[in-house]
């Protein structure tokens, strides 16, 4: 009986080349698979305990209650040469709004500006849409 843990990623192989490597490096034993749509991608890890690729903000899997795999922090000089043994970057959540917003309606985009929300806060409001 195989004791590898399978790793779950959709489209091209999101961010496959970054987890094998840390597998590798980290002594993690892992079987990709990579899901051939959606509707696999996130049926899979419902279906079986696994690791699975996953982004933030996003409500897909929040039921599951998934925990992050913590890494070393992000190696800007390391990722530079293909070693992505480190985490990946952290990519912030911003806010965008209409060019010509601020002409139209400057207090919602002064409200907006002065509006700070924290991850846990977006995730609560997706589960409650989730449920």
């Amino acid at each position: 009986r195989s004791k590898c843990i399978l790793f779950v990623t959709g489209g091209a192989g999101w961010n496959l080349g970054s987890t094998m490597q840390k597998a590798t490096v980290w002594n993690m034993p892992l079987a990709p698979i990579v899901a051939k749509d959606w509707g696999s991608f996130v049926e899979i890890p419902s279906q079986v305990t696994s690791v699975f690729y996953w982004w933030e903000p996003d409500p897909t899997f929040l039921l599951l209650q998934p925990t992050e795999m913590i890494f070393p922090e992000h190696d800007k000089q390391e990722w530079a040469q293909a070693i992505q043994t480190s985490a990946a970057e952290q990519v912030p959540v911003e806010k965008y709004v209409s060019y010509d917003l601020e002409s139209l309606a400057p207090s919602i985009v002064a409200l907006l500006q002065g509006m700070q929300i924290e991850l846990a806060q977006v995730k609560e409001l997706m589960m409650d849409e989730l449920r």
